[in-house]
């Protein structure tokens, strides 16, 4: 049924800000297949994944990665994003404690947690010293809507990012919100102050560049992405930070790091961001939920957003959003029940040291129906193809599973974009050798991951045949994605889009479908009609 053993190679083209390059080229992301790297457990997978290049007391160059979940612990040592840091069973079977850790002071302002969700190894500074700069929360109480008051405060390393301490605690805080903003709102019950942060020092810039989430907003309305710097000279401490604020349609860092005011910023996705170096410079990459456009059309996907500046030290206020997020997500939650979506959580985008323009996208998963303590660790990989005329192409490959043999009759097929977890009993078979469109509209048709209880047979199918989220004899699990209609892969075709026709096959004798390629299913079974068109990956 034409399912390739190796994952597709796609293009490695620049992605640049925004979905348009300069000479009328088009890009969009092709997100690969799911890998699974830690869980499932309730203790860590609690932020987005980070990586840093640090430099060791002797010397030498490490890259290493940091998760949390109210203690902070490094899982990534090496040379390169495939050198794990394996750890117990309690906390996924990845990450050592790193000395960050909650406090026993309920007065504390970390006394709640601690994440290490940002660091940096500075050029000018001795090796061996590495930057921190960790969430903290207090006076929480999850149980009320997640209530919690966040803040973000600063420690160091002095052998290249094995252990931290909080220097100056308690008093080390960097970034607070306005006074009367945090606990003096609690009776919304939401998330306040300002926190889940990232940071970066650009080639060359005299400042470090710190974005963070304004949890602080009027009522309904979207958390929002705030930015602060600090000098390089003066390395982040405590008291150097000032934050971005506009008024009077003046704009610059002129308020205090410390209860300063800040200002939004416009069109970027979240708070989580990376630099990538580029031929021509180089560029901040965004990933979040923030710009969410048509959830019916484009779901609640993580979605890229970019910001690339004139010069190192020009300061990253100007963003573009993709068109597109990087997968079609249904709305999900942490208010968990057995009928709950799959959750994609805490993204993060890494940019791969071995290849500058190779983007990954970490992020914490929840399967349909699943619990807080049974978070995955996953990443995938997230490539990009250029076309010569605007045409939504991002799409999100297609992977065919198969479980066990059942009473007497072969194992399910299973055609789908989900994470594969290791306790799943489905063993990958290969890529099916297309890929769903994430975004409908027009000439474009629903395909959702169905299951019949009945025949234990995972089927792909419409949504007049099953709704996601419906009970029943046949369960829509999730939106794969999009397949284009005959006149859509005609437009496909004049953008410089190349598609491949997708058939849904059934074997009436084992009760099984599977999707192929093929009109004739390669002998499996027969084709029940056509479904319609697919990026091709061949």
């Amino acid at each position: 049924m034409r399912w390739s053993s190796t994952s597709f190679s796609r293009q490695s083209v620049l992605l640049a800000a925004a979905t348009v390059t300069t000479g009328a080229i088009y890009t969009s992301t092709v997100l690969g297949e799911a890998e699974v790297l830690g869980g499932p457990t309730g203790g860590n997978f609690d932020s987005p994944f980070h990586v840093l290049t640090a430099r060791r007391p002797d010397g030498s160059s490490r890259l290493i990665g940091f998760n949390n979940n109210g203690d902070s612990y490094r899982v990534l040592d090496g040379t390169s994003l495939s050198d794990l840091v394996i750890g117990p069973a309690s906390i996924g079977g990845l990450g050592v404690p790193i000395g960050l850790n909650r406090s026993s002071d309920p007065a504390a302002m970390d006394h709640c947690g601690c994440w290490l969700q940002a660091a940096a190894s500075l050029t000018s500074d001795p090796p061996g010293l590495v930057r921190g700069f960790y969430h903290e929360e207090f006076h929480c109480d999850y149980a009320h809507n997640s209530f919690t008051n966040k803040s973000i405060a600063y420690a160091v390393s002095e052998d290249g990012g094995l252990t931290f301490t909080k220097v100056g605690w308690p008093h080390n805080q960097i970034i607070l919100p306005p006074e009367g903003n945090t606990t003096a709102t609690s009776a919304r019950g939401q998330q306040v102050g300002e926190g889940d942060h990232a940071v970066v020092v650009p080639p060359d810039s005299p400042w470090i560049y710190l974005f963070f989430r304004e949890w602080d907003v009027n009522a309904g309305e979207p958390i929002r992405t705030g930015l602060a710097r600090s000098s390089v000279a003066d390395g982040g401490v405590p008291g150097t930070w000032r934050k971005y604020f506009c008024q009077d349609g003046s704009c610059g860092f002129t308020e205090n790091g410390l209860m300063g005011k800040s200002s939004a910023l416009a069109n970027i996705t979240g708070s989580t961001v990376a630099w990538r170096n580029t031929s021509d410079g180089g560029e901040y990459v965004c990933i979040g939920s923030l710009q969410w456009q048509d959830p019916l059309l484009a779901g609640f996907g993580p979605r890229l957003s970019f910001s690339r500046p004139d010069s190192p030290g020009d300061a990253p206020v100007s963003w573009q959003p993709a068109n597109e997020p990087l997968i079609f997500a249904d709305s999900g939650s942490w208010d968990r029940t057995n009928t709950s979506h799959e959750l994609i959580a805490y993204a993060s985008v890494v940019v791969d040291p071995t290849e500058s323009n190779q983007l990954w996208f970490y992020y914490t998963y929840l399967e349909p129906g699943a619990g807080f303590t049974q978070r995955y660790f996953v990443r995938r990989r997230v490539d990009t193809v250029t076309i010569s005329q605007p045409f939504l192409a991002g799409a999100v490959v297609l992977t065919m599973l198969k479980g066990p043999v059942r009473a007497g009759r072969a194992g399910d097929w299973w055609a789908t974009t989900a994470v594969n977890v290791p306790n799943s009993n489905y063993t990958r078979v290969g890529a099916v050798g297309g890929a769903v469109f994430v975004s409908g509209g027009p000439n474009r048709t629903r395909l959702v991951d169905c299951y019949i209880s009945g025949w234990d047979d995972h089927m792909v199918g419409y949504e007049t045949e099953c709704t996601v989220g419906s009970l029943g004899p046949t369960v829509g699990i999730r939106t794969l994605g999009f397949v284009l209609t005959e006149a859509g892969a005609a437009e496909a075709q004049r953008a410089g889009v190349t598609t491949t026709q997708i058939f849904r096959c059934f074997d009436n004798a084992t009760k099984n479908h599977a999707i192929s390629s093929d009109p004739h299913c390669q002998g499996y079974g027969g084709p029940e009609f056509p479904l319609g068109y697919v990026l091709s990956l061949e």
